[in-house]
């Protein structure tokens, strides 16, 4: 949530401190046919585990360069009923260039992460690439500088994050983000994975984070630094009658990750509910074209995506989705039937066997 205007030479008009709440759901049906278990099974699945995944989250303005949001997630990972704070996020705006986030927030990260899957292109989220360290759905602990250079044409991130109980500064993540946009810009924190043909956008990222281990407490234990980059490219065009293209790309190199490294290592949050990363390298692409009228409803969307990940030189993970959206009012009611088939280990947690899938998803926001 953008938050206030840019610092201007004389003091702003009184403003009125304001308060918006909202809830987003994803779910949806799976059926996997050709799974590691040789049967068929039946499940509730937005796209990234089985469950119904509902998001409530509120954002308020407290003056015209103070505000604050908050999100929180139920139903993660194991179905409704397990309740998680997502944000928790006090906002400092001085300027268009040189605003403050702190608080438990996405920092730092790829594209992929910057739009999460209420907010991406096609049903799943590109899990089969490897994620940053993070605490829980992409977030962590610290704070982010960022801002928006020429109106956003040059839009950077600047994070130190993992900050927690029994962690020094030296041992904190730092990252850093930057994107150029070349048509439009995106002049706010995150990013889209598609405006439905509202916005022409070429916007080029990169990434890297960086955190030094612990101090080794034994002879004999590995390495336990993390080094991780990114790069990442996203294009969509209005072509009026012919409708609207979007294409997406990204490039993930973890293999400079110590062998000994845990997230929130040398904390009490050490183990237990903390994801990533996966040792690698990893990329993916995806298409989509959106139809430029409505059929009934809504407007057609079919989507091609593919992720390859080589893990630790060894593990092959390809993943390939074909779908079909039906978008009737952009990312706050939309409908997707979705095939993917998987194949090798990495992050989705499989075995060699190949797995189809037939997906039947919904998301409503509001």
């Amino acid at each position: 949530a953008e938050i206030a205007q840019p610092l201007i030479e004389k003091a702003p008009p009184p403003s009125k401190p304001t308060l918006t709440v909202g809830l987003g759901m994803r779910t949806g049906i799976a059926v996997s046919i050709n799974n590691p278990q040789d049967r068929t099974l039946i499940s509730l699945n937005d796209g990234l585990v089985d469950q119904a995944n509902l998001r409530p989250f509120m954002t308020g303005q407290l003056t015209p360069y103070f505000g604050f949001f908050g999100s929180f997630e139920i139903g993660t990972p194991k179905g409704l009923g397990q309740f998680a704070i997502l944000d928790a996020i006090m906002q400092l705006k001085v300027r268009e260039e040189f605003q403050i986030w702190v608080g438990q927030h996405i920092a730092a990260n790829d594209r992929n992460n910057m739009n999460g899957p209420f907010f991406g292109n096609g049903w799943n989220f590109a899990i089969g690439v490897p994620s940053y360290p993070f605490d829980v759905g992409a977030r962590d602990r610290g704070v982010t500088l960022w801002g928006l250079i020429k109106g956003g044409r040059l839009k950077y991130h600047a994070s130190m994050v993992d900050l927690q109980p029994g962690q020094t500064l030296k041992n904190a993540r730092y990252g850093g983000r930057v994107v150029l946009h070349l048509l439009e810009p995106e002049a706010f924190y995150y990013n889209s994975g598609t405006y439905f043909g509202k916005k022409d956008v070429l916007a080029v990222g990169a990434v890297v984070n960086y955190q030094k281990g612990v101090d080794v407490a034994a002879p004999g234990n590995p390495d336990n630094d993390f080094l991780g980059y990114s790069v990442d490219i996203f294009f969509e065009k209005n072509l009026g009658n012919p409708g609207t293209i979007t294409l997406e790309g990204g490039y993930w190199d973890f293999s400079n990750v110590d062998p000994g490294y845990i997230v929130n290592q040398g904390t009490v949050d050490s183990g237990a509910g903390v994801v990533g990363p996966y040792p690698g390298k990893s990329f993916f692409a995806a298409a989509s074209w959106l139809s430029p009228n409505k059929v009934g409803w809504g407007q057609l969307q079919p989507n091609l995506r593919y992720q390859m990940g080589d893990y630790d030189g060894s593990t092959n993970l390809h993943v390939i989705d074909v779908g079909l959206g039906y978008i009737i009012d952009g990312f706050n009611d939309r409908w997707h039937f979705n095939y993917r088939r998987k194949k090798g280990g990495g992050p989705l947690g499989m075995s060699s066997p190949t797995e189809d899938i037939l997906q039947l998803g919904f998301q409503i926001m509001m």
